[in-house]
């Protein structure tokens, strides 16, 4: 008589948002290798990159910050400065070309 074995699958696994966030963190850190922090982690890289998704859909945009420096003129920029970028933009620029720069930052 023949043997059969069943498989029935691991039990579905459950993580918080913060063990979320913080695998996350580790696996799209500078110079982090996602496939293998995914890997270790004994999940697929796909469902890092569907988290990732999920979290920058749930970021609603809100206000900043903004500090003004110097007098106003007819030439006034927005300056935006990020830890790896400043971007100046004239009051001559074009919405199409704003809003392609923020984004591009995001």
């Amino acid at each position: 008589m023949a043997q059969i074995t069943l498989l029935t699958g691991e039990r579905r696994r459950c993580w918080s948002e913060a063990e979320k966030l913080a695998m996350l963190n580790e696996a799209f850190a500078p110079g982090a290798n996602t496939s293998a922090v995914a890997k270790r982690l004994g999940i697929s890289s796909g469902r890092l990159y569907t988290w990732r998704a999920k979290a920058r859909d749930a970021v609603r945009p809100g206000f900043v910050e903004a500090v003004v420096q110097g007098g106003a003129t007819s030439s006034a920029s927005v300056v935006v400065e990020l830890s790896s970028a400043r971007v100046s933009l004239t009051n001559a620029a074009s919405p199409l070309l704003v809003e392609t720069v923020l984004r591009a930052l995001r």
